[in-house]
């Protein structure tokens, strides 16, 4: 069946080899026999357990020559996507494509809370038209319900008295995604590539949600709610990245050209009904009804060049121009319902049009050099100017434009087993965090904003390590990062004791660390001839 397994690393996009083998992601080029290129092969299978849980699926690839046409199904309520990734990479032919869809929540297993029921069906074409040109289309539509119930005890001790809290909170959320890709990649010759690969989501999604809670102190009662909301929510998404990438005539000189461009645009239309009776005397029982609509916008395009020179035999430099303009506005409008039995009273109060526009640009020199085959030290330095202008009203007087000039070093060591990366950037607070007035949702819960919040500084080190030992089949991996942020944002929430009522805002405060990491062992099952697996 088998005529050649070719194993290699995948430089496409580290063509000038920067990046170390272990860094990279590997590339199973399976030649097949000339009479299985004109073949089909593929995987079914199914189940079923106690409490309605099932899954089932299969893949189904057409071989001719260099063409390759995968269908793909799949149906479970396991929290899980129903292939392996391998199976996906492989037999799906996303290992052609880049595979975007293996991880994005196309085949399940998004990692969201809940019971999440996935259904997923489309197909994924690859062909190469002798060795210069390569296409790759793909449709796939994913009908996901997620189902959440969640019950939350809490306790907090205030000066002259301690608060405590029950909810329950059931959801449920279904989205129907229809997702289309697509990859050209040209190769000319041996000094140019050019890549292009759009994608864009069509995401339309309900909503439902019911909740029931109580709250008290040392004195009694305080409140009982109960509630639900319905929405329909849109979320369409259209993105494109280009590369043109040049070997120069100088040995180990390179340019490339990068353009990326993102355009998304999400909206719902919410009702919300809630129903409050207060046990204190100074705040008055209540019913909400209220209708949300909201539209919001996420766009950004930026371009990049960066020059590559071999200084010497050991010495890298690389030079990068990186432009980036981005825009985001987010528009709603509340309505409470009127005696008339139609939601037309506006609350102007927590309406909002808000829009942030920023412009960066960075320039970076960076400097590698080889001590050995097995060990290489990369420090640069990275320029970076961000203009920001944070609009939270049509009152222009309102408006607040900054700019923040910052120099962040890079640092990173590439050994034979290991990596070592740190690096800095600037976070800046969300808008809605900023806005200069206060919101008031109902007499127990408020809101402020603070237009006086500065960005964070983010200083990130993580270390890698990957060995694959050939001999006793066995790779062994392991991953660990800290997180360090300065100026950081902090909700900070008020809490009366006597009634129970909050009062929630934002302020910088001291710093905020965040640490993970993470491994495995994989290693291959052997059958000796006595027959037992060791």
């Amino acid at each position: 069946m088998l005529d050649k397994i070719q194993v290699y690393d995948d430089r496409e996009e580290d063509p000038d080899h920067k990046l170390s083998d272990m860094e990279v992601g590997k590339i199973i080029n399976l030649k097949m026999k000339s009479k299985i290129k004109k073949s089909t092969m593929g995987k079914i299978y199914a189940g079923g357990g106690t409490r309605g849980r099932h899954e089932l699926g299969g893949i189904l690839s057409n071989f001719r020559d260099t063409l390759q046409i995968s269908l793909i199904g799949l149906s479970n309520n396991l929290n899980k996507t129903g292939f392996s990734s391998n199976e996906l990479y492989t037999m799906g032919g996303f290992n052609r494509s880049g595979g975007s869809e293996v991880w994005d929540g196309t085949f399940g297993n998004s990692y969201n809370n809940g019971i999440e029921s996935v259904s997923s069906a489309g197909l994924n074409i690859n062909n190469n038209y002798g060795e210069r040109l390569k296409l790759n289309l793909s449709y796939f539509y994913t009908n996901t319900v997620r189902d959440n119930n969640a019950n939350t005890v809490g306790m907090q001790t205030l000066a002259k008295t301690i608060l405590h809290s029950e909810s329950t909170n059931i959801s449920r959320r279904e989205e129907n995604k229809h997702a289309l890709n697509g990859l050209i990649e040209w190769v000319p010759d041996t000094i140019i590539r050019v890549r292009y690969d759009p994608h864009m989501d069509f995401v339309p999604q309900y909503n439902t949600t019911s909740s029931a809670g109580n709250s008290g102190n040392t004195e009694g009662k305080l409140t009982k709610s109960f509630g639900n909301t319905s929405g329909k929510v849109f979320n369409n998404t259209f993105s494109h990245n280009f590369s043109y990438y040049r070997r120069l005539k100088r040995p180990g000189d390179s340019f490339t050209l990068t353009h990326n461009l993102s355009l998304s645009e999400n909206g719902s239309d919410d009702f919300n009904y809630n129903n409050v009776t207060s046990y204190v005397s100074s705040i008055k029982s209540y019913i909400q009804d209220r209708y949300g609509e909201n539209d919001r916008a996420n766009n950004s395009g930026g371009i990049s060049e960066t020059y590559n020179r071999q200084i010497t035999k050991k010495l890298n430099g690389e030079f990068l121009v990186n432009t980036r303009y981005m825009t985001a506005t987010d528009q709603g409008f509340i309505y409470d319902r009127s005696s008339s039995g139609l939601y037309d009273s506006l609350s102007i109060n927590l309406s909002k049009n808000l829009q942030r526009n920023t412009f960066i640009q960075n320039l970076r020199p960076l400097f590698s050099y080889q001590f050995s085959d097995r060990f290489t030290i990369r420090i640069g330095l990275d320029g970076e100017l961000q203009y920001v202008v944070n609009k939270f009203s049509n009152d222009k007087s309102l408006d607040m434009g900054k700019r923040y000039y910052k120099f962040f070093p890079i640092f990173r060591l590439n050994a034979r087993y290991f990596s070592i990366d740190y690096s800095e950037r600037l976070q800046q607070p969300n808008i809605d965090q900023m806005v200069p007035i206060e919101r008031k949702y109902s007499d127990f819960y408020r809101t402020i904003g603070n237009p006086g919040l500065v960005p964070s500084k983010v200083h990130s080190l993580s270390v890698n390590f990957s060995k694959y030992d050939y001999n006793h089949q066995l790779n062994v991996n392991f991953y660990t990062g800290y997180n360090l942020t300065e100026n950081n944002v902090v909700q900070k929430t008020t809490k009366d004791g006597t009634t129970g009522a909050q009062t929630q805002s934002y302020v910088n405060e001291g710093s905020g660390a965040n640490a993970y990491f993470g491994g495995n062992r994989v290693s291959n099952l052997k059958r000796p001839s006595n027959g037992k697996l060791v």
